[in-house]
């Protein structure tokens, strides 16, 4: 009876770890899957530029050849008619991001529409790209203000690279999951009472800076 209790009670308890990884791990992935997220914002970047290394920060360096392989294709088929550049250029998205998360170990379940990546995910990235952190840290209580910032300070020291020195731009993408990952992990850990989409209520108070 002990050890059917044991048993019971090791199951439940791995059922409490693991849901709510699953359900995180489903958001982060829909951040990098999405038209609307950062790997898709650079790879658009480097059709738009005809600079394939704005994209390659995002994939590892044994993926290079692929992604330069179908970039120069793409940049070919961009000069035919409109419909025939958006599936050129949706299909140079896929591929970045399919080896983006084939590089980290994640499935890849297609392209993702817009709209899917959660406010304080979204807030994150606008933090990122303006190196502010008044729309981040204004939802956040103190204490996950402060590690929070740590990992957000390291984002904008890196951030600043040449897109030429792919192994920097790397480093950057790194340190920016980090700190999305991070975001993910605190937003279900009672920073909002109700999440879902773009509505949501807060918890606490915005922190005065």
């Amino acid at each position: 009876m002990k050890n059917t209790y044991n048993l019971i009670s090791g199951y439940f308890i791995a059922i409490l770890i693991l849901v709510p990884c699953l359900l995180s791990c489903g958001i982060v992935f829909a951040q990098y899957d999405s038209v609307d997220g950062p790997i898709v914002r650079d790879a658009k970047k480097a059709l738009e530029t005809g600079d394939v290394n704005i994209a390659l920060k995002w994939v590892q360096k044994k993926d290079e050849p692929e992604v330069m392989k179908v970039f120069g294709e793409t940049m070919g088929y961009r000069k035919l008619t409109p419909k025939v550049q958006e599936l050129a250029d949706n299909n140079f998205f896929e591929v970045v991001i399919r080896l983006n998360r084939a590089g980290n170990g994640a499935p890849y379940e297609g392209l993702k529409p817009a709209g899917l990546i959660p406010p304080i995910v979204m807030a994150a990235d606008k933090s990122v790209s303006t190196a502010s952190s008044k729309d981040l840290f204004g939802m956040l209580s103190d204490a996950m203000y402060k590690k929070l910032n740590k990992k957000f300070e390291k984002v904008i020291l890196k951030r600043n690279f040449d897109d030429d020195n792919v192994e920097a731009g790397r480093e950057y993408v790194k340190a920016y999951a980090d700190l999305m990952n991070y975001v993910e992990l605190i937003s279900g850990e009672g920073a909002y009472e109700n999440f879902s989409g773009s509505s949501y209520r807060k918890k606490t108070e915005p922190r005065k800076k």
